[in-house]
């Protein structure tokens, strides 16, 4: 489900999707979209962020949102994944890139995180405006699954894309 939080101070957010969660297949990843700049805690990392940057993270349960010095509030979106490896991973990621491969199929129990900057400009709001349409929808269907997992499939690729340039 994508879901957005704000707060006008420093809020803690859980991460868990109790449904995405308990499957039983795949890995559970989370996207975060900033939609103002802010920081975003995980444990013992700070990140500042600025408005349209990602963080994409592995085993992580809840962060702390945080506003940025001068501005009156963050927000962000967070989209919840369970994510099948090898497939359909592989056909939804365009390219053979091990960034992602390797934080969704790694066996260790920590917690891992990538965050990827200055992605003003590029669709992958335009995607995560998508998931939350489609989230928004009523009836669930397999059709809506393989949707959503689509689209996340695209935010990926494009991330990879953006992170080449």
């Amino acid at each position: 489900m994508a879901d957005y939080y704000q707060t006008s101070g420093l809020s803690q957010i859980n991460l868990s999707d109790p449904v995405a969660r308990t499957a039983t297949k795949g890995t559970f990843i989370t996207l975060i979209e900033c939609q103002t700049d802010c920081i975003i805690k995980i444990h013992s990392s700070r990140i500042i962020l600025n408005q349209f940057d990602m963080i994409v993270i592995r085993g992580v349960n809840e962060v702390a949102l945080e506003t940025v010095t001068g501005k009156k509030e963050a927000r962000i979106l967070v989209i919840n994944q369970n994510v099948l490896y090898p497939l359909p991973l592989v056909y939804l990621i365009s390219s053979n890139n091990r960034l992602f491969h390797d934080l969704i199929q790694s066996q260790e129990k920590r917690e891992l995180h990538i965050v990827f900057n200055d992605l003003k400009g590029s669709i992958c709001d335009d995607y995560c405006q998508i998931i939350e349409k489609l989230d928004q929808e009523k009836v669930g269907s397999s059709s809506k699954q393989f949707q959503r997992e689509t689209v996340v499939g695209l935010i990926l690729t494009e991330l990879i894309r953006q992170h080449y340039q």
